[in-house]
């Protein structure tokens, strides 16, 4: 087989995508969490100038789910492929947002790969001393109003207040709005991820970048 060929071929069964790891640190400065607080702040009056009065709610078992549907939040724009409960059962917490009862974000919170299920980054890699937040979703018209970023603050809020190290969230590289919300919630970028997918095999390869902190590695 000649080269051409041989190129040709593997150009058509192989595919790579590109990840960003990013961190946040729980125990940084007070200078870092007065600026912290004022962002979130930030973020509350943009919703309150845009008339959208929500709450999160911290579904942590699925009898706290179960409640909620029965009290009529819809849950169909949620990706039918996570399933809920399994997430919750498998040690991870469902952060909603939710106006009026309806359902305008989730996101999940793991602390171990094994309750990460739905985040296919943060299920292969232990990474020490901290939480994983993801997979992220806005639903219905609520998207580009800053609900994203006002939620994994208060994510990190909640971490911070468990006695974690570390906030650590993930994006495919091309996600410019995903990429734009984790940056306005204060988390910079700590590590890479290449996923492989040639001849049927895939692969993913995880590299901090050198200005990462050392302690996270």
């Amino acid at each position: 087989m000649n080269n051409g060929l041989l190129s040709r071929l593997v150009g058509f069964v192989q595919y790579v995508v590109r990840y960003g790891v990013y961190l946040r640190k729980l125990t940084a400065s007070k200078v870092y969490f007065v600026i912290s607080r004022k962002c979130l702040t930030k973020y509350d009056n943009a919703l309150t100038a845009v008339k959208i009065n929500g709450d999160v709610v911290i579904v942590d078992c699925v009898e706290t789910y179960n409640e909620l549907v029965t009290r009529g939040v819809d849950f169909s724009e949620y990706p039918q492929t996570e399933d809920i409960e399994l997430g919750l059962q498998s040690g991870a917490i469902l952060f909603c947002f939710l106006v009026d009862d309806t359902l305008a974000h989730t996101s999940w919170l793991s602390f171990d790969c094994k309750g990460a299920v739905y985040d296919s980054i943060f299920n292969q890699y232990e990474l020490p001393n901290g939480a994983y937040l993801g997979p992220c979703n806005t639903y219905h018209g609520y998207k580009g109003l800053g609900i994203y970023p006002h939620v994994i603050s208060k994510i990190c809020i909640h971490l911070k207040s468990m006695g974690k190290l570390y906030a650590y969230i993930n994006t495919r590289s091309t996600n410019a709005s995903s990429l734009r919300g984790i940056e306005k919630a204060m988390f910079v970028p700590c590590a890479s991820v290449k996923r492989s997918l040639l001849f049927g095999r895939v692969t993913s390869e995880l590299s901090f970048y050198d200005n990462c902190d050392e302690s996270t590695k």
